[in-house]
């Protein structure tokens, strides 16, 4: 048996063998819940060893089978020997199909828009007229009487009062507030504003009385008298 029929021999046996091993592996795994990545790699690598191996035997399987040279039988004449012609015989180098790698599309980067630049609308200033001189026509004059001069009426400057706020002490102030306003702060500071804003006793006075129906005070209580009295000395 020559060479290549023995590499074709090794060749398929260990084709056989990957078969076999990647059988049983396969059945292993079909009653597993959870394969290991150890297996998984081994799987791997021998589906890839099959592949290469059994790529070399299709090549050997296609070569043509090797013939023994014939024996060249050489009679020896009478005559002196001539030279024989030596026959080589030529050997031709297996051609090793070359497997090209697919080459990855190239992708066109699509080119980049130009972008012109707006155009600007030139304004145009506007012309303003040259004023035109309008000769304006003189009215008549008219004679008006003379003005009569009205007496003046001098009123009676408005007096600057004290604030109401000076004449009230701390505690004054603390006594007015509970007795009067029902210790409301706000509405205590209000009655003091308004009173300020009075220009005379009588108007105090009126504001006064509409406090008195509204908080009932008693016009004989010592708090009511004092607070009076401090009101009265602002307008005094």
């Amino acid at each position: 048996m020559s060479h290549q029929k023995t590499n074709k021999n090794e060749i398929r046996k260990e084709i056989a063998a990957l078969i076999d091993s990647i059988k049983k592996q396969s059945d292993h795994i079909g009653f597993t819940r959870e394969i290991p990545q150890v297996e998984l790699d081994l799987i791997i690598h021998q589906i890839e060893r099959l592949y290469r191996r059994t790529v070399v035997f299709s090549y050997l399987n296609g070569l043509p089978e090797e013939i023994p040279a014939p024996e060249i039988v050489v009679e020896t004449p009478v005559t002196p020997p001539t030279p024989v012609p030596q026959v080589v015989a030529k050997v031709e180098t297996p051609v090793i199909p070359v497997v090209e790698t697919p080459v990855a599309p190239k992708t066109e980067t699509p080119p980049t828009p130009v972008v012109e630049p707006p155009i600007v609308a030139s304004i145009e200033t506007p012309i303003t007229p040259e004023p035109v001189n309008v000769v304006e026509e003189k009215k008549p004059e008219i004679s008006l009487p003379p003005k009569v001069e009205t007496p003046k009426v001098e009123t009676p400057a408005s007096k600057n009062f004290p604030d109401l706020k000076t004449l009230i002490g701390f505690n004054e102030r603390i006594m007015f507030m509970r007795s009067l306003f029902a210790t409301d702060a706000s509405a205590y500071d209000e009655a003091i504003r308004q009173i300020n804003a009075c220009q005379s006793f009588t108007e105090a006075d009126s504001f006064l009385g509409t406090l008195r129906n509204e908080y009932r005070w008693n016009s004989e209580s010592e708090p009511v008298q004092i607070f009076l009295d401090t009101v009265k000395r602002r307008f005094a």
